[in-house]
């Protein structure tokens, strides 16, 4: 791509200002609990003044919601979505935009969105930015420590607590230790999040949160139920996303009696059961067997979304229940291919073959 048509490329700007509406979409059906709790903090530093940003010169004034565009971008990483990037990072440098707090923060995590992007560029980049905000020092600690450069990582919030960037009220602002915590696990480097997060000043309950299911997506079940133990013992009251995620180990571990457990908790301190935890509750009871309390829970949710079917259609599945799975597969509104598996696989199984098909 010549300079001209980065600085002055009216198509692609175009194009973005058509697709990401679209992209927006598709982001907020794909977000887990925790993805949505971290992005209301994202949102919330980002709102004022980052809306509706211009980016303007020949492009014939388009004007596109930059936080929008670089979260459901952040699903594409593809060349287009480099030189997206590098068409913004332009159009932002001849407006003068960059002159501005929100868009710079804009900016830099979509640079550090972009993989292919050399972790020395985005540094530098974050190095030109006079008095970095808190959430900006969190994108860079974030972005060294989802490179696999852990010691980097711990090195600039060492520098961010030193600049104050991580203190508010004489207390350690909880959410630089999450960020790099949770980069240290998506790198595997499971244990140094551990040993930092036991040097927390401060352990809130997204911090434990984040920790137990991290733990959980590394497949150290055992481990996250030990940790979520823990933030028991320490009083941190638990939330409807911690118990999704502490949930989530439980099936791994395929403990009933543990699950009952974790059930009961959400009873006794009447934690508001949303569509995620009643899908993690019957989740944990199928795998677990209980047929029979998946189905209490199933019945009692209100909005039956999809993954709550599939779940309990797979927990007739499995005790091979086929009158059952299929009179449920008939009654959802949007089966998906999941459903659809469920039941191919049922019918195969079971030797009817013609039904399969």
């Amino acid at each position: 791509m010549s300079a001209r048509n980065l600085f002055f490329g009216k198509d692609l700007l175009s194009q973005i200002s058509e697709f990401y509406h679209e992209l927006k979409r598709m982001a907020v059906e794909s977000k887990t609990p925790i993805e949505e709790e971290a992005e209301k903090e994202e949102r919330a530093v980002l709102q004022e003044g980052c809306s509706n940003v211009s980016a303007a010169g020949d492009s014939g004034g388009i004007t596109i919601d930059l936080f929008w565009f670089l979260k459901p971008c952040s699903y594409l990483y593809c060349l287009f979505y480099g030189i997206c990037v590098a068409q913004l990072h332009a159009q932002l440098l001849i407006t003068g935009s960059l002159s501005h707090s929100p868009p710079t923060t804009c900016l830099l995590k979509c640079l550090t969105e972009v993989s292919s992007t050399p972790h020395y560029y985005f540094l530098g980049f974050f190095s030109r930015i006079l008095d970095p905000s808190t959430f900006q020092w969190n994108t860079i600690i974030w972005a060294y420590s989802s490179c696999h450069f852990p010691q980097e990582s711990l090195n600039l919030l060492d520098l961010g607590r030193a600049n104050g960037a991580c203190y508010i009220d004489r207390q350690e602002k909880v959410v630089s230790w999450t960020t790099i915590i949770r980069g240290l696990v998506k790198s595997r480097f499971v244990d140094d999040a551990r040993k930092l997060f036991n040097e927390m000043p401060v352990r809130k309950v997204v911090s434990w949160t984040s920790l137990i299911a991290d733990h959980a997506k590394d497949g150290r079940a055992s481990e996250a139920i030990r940790v979520f133990k823990e933030m028991m013992f320490e009083n941190v009251e638990p939330d409807t996303i911690a118990m999704v995620a502490v949930l989530s180990a439980c099936v791994q571990l395929q403990d009933l009696k543990l699950g009952k457990c974790l059930h009961q908790i959400v009873i006794d301190k009447r934690i508001g059961v949303n569509n995620n935890l009643a899908v993690a509750l019957i989740n944990m009871y199928v795998k677990g067997g209980s047929i029979k309390s998946a189905r209490h829970i199933f019945d009692s949710m209100n909005n039956k979304i999809t993954p709550a079917w599939n779940a309990i259609i797979d927990g007739y599945c499995k005790i091979d229940n086929i009158d059952i799975t299929r009179s449920l597969f008939e009654k959802m509104n949007a089966p998906d291919i999941i459903s659809f598996n469920s039941m191919i696989t049922r019918y195969i199984h079971g030797g009817r073959l013609k039904e399969a098909l």
